[in-house]
């Protein structure tokens, strides 16, 4: 792994102050990001990691990924084992059966790329057992819709076209996309060396979403495209395919998302303002590249529950930083501003909930155990507790006895007391909880929040509110995570025993 040469951001033109601003804004819109690393000129200028995040942890990247499948097609071009005309019908002979679908069988590897395939919908979900056959098959659990219209005309964001490449280079290569990319990509670039990614359920990375690596990965992987897929002096993607992989090929005006989303697409790569290009993955794990700026910002995090946390973060980003990148020189040093932007940075955490720290009900309540009428959790019962500073929920469910433990103005580091969530493989239980960070705080005297961090391979928020009056409890769960923490959704009344 090669270390980035860090210089200040006066060095790379840019204010420490406007850095500070930066993460401040984030931080006062209530984004809950892990991490940001800013690079410019190749050189590493700024760099946050919010507690309990740490600069060598890897980072569940979710559809930033999808570019790492688009490196291996390129690989695989430049090798000659793959052409964007292909069609991938021919690629799975074993997975068609008559009659085929014209719209189907005309489809291309440049199609998926552009995610231009002719279905509407996502092919697959969490129950099906082989999510490349699922592109194949109009009769899966999910893919109920034929495929409809011609491929290559229409935009329609599809996880399973990232499947299918992935599929692709696997078939080719005989091993999965990391061990195929590692050689080629991973070690000429000095990422780190134990990159990798969730399974599919049939096995094989699972691209679309898996990828796991540190944020400074992300950012040297995003700096090889705007360099055309060169690396100190190396050709390690194609250049004509780089090139085109981050220019627009398909208009996504059309496409169900927010406008940041609509500057097109290229290959698994968007196209932002300012001639810029971005990955874009669920949860803010994204990386912008501006290459007329020559900059690149790679960020993390996890805002599932703020569907607007890509568009602060880019709002931020262009109002705070974006002004300073039309110069080429270097602004003056500035001791003072670089002192306190390094303070600054050093004190992040993920966030907390609102509210205060303490309240009369605490001790009102603490130890009363509550029984719960019938509920969509299957909650029976439930024990709050506070000392010192801290306070847990003792709770029994349809999985058993667990307890819950969080701080209020810190968090407590666990497990989540479920241990069927998805493992190494999608569909394959882990066998042990979810590593979390939990929090508190007292919205109001009687109402009680909890928040629930997975900070593991896969990334996702848990709501708790407690309202407590008179003898009872009601007690109310949200989730954001894609496939778990399914059971703590909905609403509980409870009286105290």
């Amino acid at each position: 792994m090669v270390d980035y040469t860090v210089i200040t951001p006066e060095e790379a033109g840019v204010p420490s102050s406007a850095v500070r601003r930066f993460a401040a804004r984030l931080e006062s819109r209530h984004i809950n990001f892990h991490s940001f690393v800013m690079t410019r000129r190749g050189k590493l200028f700024a760099e946050c990691y919010c507690d309990p995040w740490k600069p060598e942890d890897r980072h569940r990247m979710y559809s930033s990924s999808k570019t790492f499948a688009s490196a291996g097609i390129g690989l695989m071009i430049g090798e000659g084992k793959v052409r964007l005309d292909d069609r991938v019908f021919d690629f799975f002979p074993e997975y068609v059966s008559e009659p085929v679908s014209p719209y189907l069988a005309e489809t291309t590897v440049r199609d998926l790329l552009m995610m231009a395939t002719p279905y509407q919908w996502n092919n697959y979900g969490f129950s099906d057992k082989n999510w490349v056959q699922t592109f194949f098959d109009p009769d899966s659990s999910v893919n109920k819709h034929r495929a409809d219209h011609r491929p290559g005309r229409l935009f329609q964001y599809n996880t399973c076209a990232t499947v299918v490449l992935t599929a692709i280079v696997e078939k080719l290569a005989g091993c999965c996309l990391t061990d195929y990319l590692r050689p080629r990509l991973f070690e000429p670039l000095g990422m780190t060396p134990d990159i990798r990614c969730v399974k599919r359920p049939e096995g094989g990375d699972w691209a679309g979403s898996g990828i796991l690596c540190t944020t400074r990965d992300l950012a040297r992987f995003t700096e090889l495209w705007m360099r055309k897929g060169r690396w100190n002096g190396v050709q390690i993607l194609p250049e004509d395919y780089a090139a085109a992989a981050t220019s627009k090929q398909i208009d996504t005006v059309m496409a169900e998302s927010q406008s940041e989303e609509q500057f097109g697409y290229g290959y698994q790569i968007w196209m932002t303002r300012h001639r810029g290009f971005a990955l874009l993955g669920m949860g803010l794990q994204c990386a912008v590249c501006l290459p007329e700026k020559d900059f690149v910002i790679a960020v993390t995090g996890d805002t599932q529950a703020t569907p607007v946390g890509y568009y602060e973060f880019i709002s931020a980003l262009w109002r705070e930083i974006y002004p300073y990148l039309g110069s080429d020189a270097k602004l003056e040093p500035n001791e003072s501003a670089a002192a306190d932007l390094a303070d600054y940075l050093s004190t992040r955490h993920v966030l907390y909930p609102r509210g205060e720290p303490t309240s009369p009900t605490a001790a009102l309540v603490s130890g009363k155990k509550y029984v719960f009428n019938a509920n969509p959790m299957g909650i029976r019962s439930a024990v709050f507790t506070f000392e010192d500073g801290k306070g847990s929920m003792s709770y029994e469910n349809r999985t058993g006895n667990h307890v819950l433990e969080f701080g209020f103005g810190s968090h407590i580091a666990g497990f989540f007391p479920e241990t069927h969530y998805h493992g190494e493989k999608i569909g394959t239980p882990l066998g042990r909880g979810y590593k979390t960070v939990s929090s508190a705080a007292w919205a109001d005297p009687e109402t009680l929040h909890i928040v629930v961090y997975s900070v593991d391979d896969y990334l996702g928020t848990l709501k708790i509110q407690a309202a407590f009056g008179g003898d009872g409890c009601t007690l109310y769960m949200v989730k954001a995570a894609e496939d778990f923490f399914n059971e703590y959704q909905g609403l509980a009344e409870g009286i105290t025993e």
